[in-house]
């Protein structure tokens, strides 16, 4: 399966759902692993560390991981994250 069109590595993107313990609708994560398979799960780096955050699998630094779907995304600063 092919990766999600306009997702890529180092997309600034804030999430609509599923937010992590210290986080909000406002905070920008940084995109850090974009899966291939079903599923698609994506994994972003927040600014900070967090109380629920983790290391993505080692791509980012611990504390400061969060895996999400790409329909709980949205973009920042015009950065494109659907189908377009």
């Amino acid at each position: 399966m092919a990766k999600p069109k306009g997702i890529k590595v180092g997309s600034k993107v804030r999430l609509n759902e599923d937010f992590p313990a210290d986080t909000s609708n406002r905070t920008t994560f940084t995109v850090v692993v974009v899966q291939d398979e079903d599923g698609k799960r994506i994994g972003l780096e927040g600014p900070s560390t967090m109380t629920t955050g983790h290391e993505c699998d080692g791509a980012c630094e611990l504390g400061r991981g969060w895996w999400t779907h790409e329909d709980s995304l949205r973009a920042v600063d015009g950065e494109t994250v659907d189908d377009e």
